[in-house]
């Protein structure tokens, strides 16, 4: 009789059930010091993991698929989970091997070894987006087969890289720490902020537009969110001015 477990993984593991799509990145301002600062971990090849930590709304996401598209040459085999559940690992494994066109093995247990042995066989790059999803309140991982994948895939010799977006750094073997590097992701500067405000057309002079970017401390979504409400009232009140 199959557990709970193994009846969601047997259920679902086919399913196309983790976000594989990359965010947009219209109206990118900015950034251009941790874009080349990634671009040469990337490039490093000691390093086989690279994350960013910020809060929600900071551009975590955004950053690595600006990142993302720049090195495509690069990188031509490119792979996106945004872990919108805390799926296990059996799961998400699955659902690679088959988004990489590879066979699944029928044992769990040879899983793990098929997933790196998978990234192996390319070039390829791994982003895993949202993975605070996955990690306890203390940053251990909810499923520690996790954490045995990155303990065998640091081990292993391959020219794949994992992309990390988290609010949180998770807890990774001690022996591999010099194998990652992580990116602690602030606001956007000034004249990045004032950019972006201008090309999504809010009106105001620089210096008033900076004074609102120094007071949002640079928050991209919040920026974006403020815009959006401004154009809406900006034009609600020409419709009105229309009609009467």
């Amino acid at each position: 009789m199959e557990s709970s477990v193994e009846q969601r993984i047997n259920s679902n593991a086919n399913s196309p059930i983790i976000n594989s799509l990359r965010p947009e990145t219209s109206y990118w301002q900015g950034r251009n010091h941790e874009l080349a600062q990634m671009q040469q971990w990337l490039h490093s090849a000691n390093l086989r993991l690279i994350g960013i930590t910020a809060t929600g709304g900071y551009g975590k996401s955004a950053l690595v698929a600006k990142l993302s598209e720049k090195v495509a040459a690069s990188f031509p085999q490119q792979v996106w989970a945004t872990f919108s559940d805390a799926y296990p690992f059996a799961v998400w494994g699955r659902w690679l091997l088959d988004k990489l066109e590879k066979p699944a093995p029928e044992k769990p247990e040879d899983l793990l070894i098929a997933v790196c042995d998978c990234l192996q066989t390319e070039r390829y790059l791994l982003v895993l987006d949202n993975l605070e999803t996955l990690l306890q309140n203390d940053g251990q991982w909810q499923d520690q087969a996790y954490s045995d994948f990155l303990g065998r895939w640091f081990g292993s010799s391959s020219e794949s890289k994992i992309l990390v977006t988290s609010r949180e750094q998770p807890t990774l073997p001690s022996n591999t720490l010099n194998q990652s590097q992580w990116l602690r992701l602030d606001g956007l500067s000034t004249d990045a902020g004032v950019a972006l405000l201008q090309a999504l057309e809010i009106p105001g002079s620089e210096v008033n537009l900076a004074e609102f970017v120094k007071g949002v401390d640079g928050h991209p979504l919040l920026l974006k969110l403020v815009a959006g409400l401004l154009k809406a009232e900006l034009t609600f009140h020409g419709m009105w001015k229309r009609l009467f």
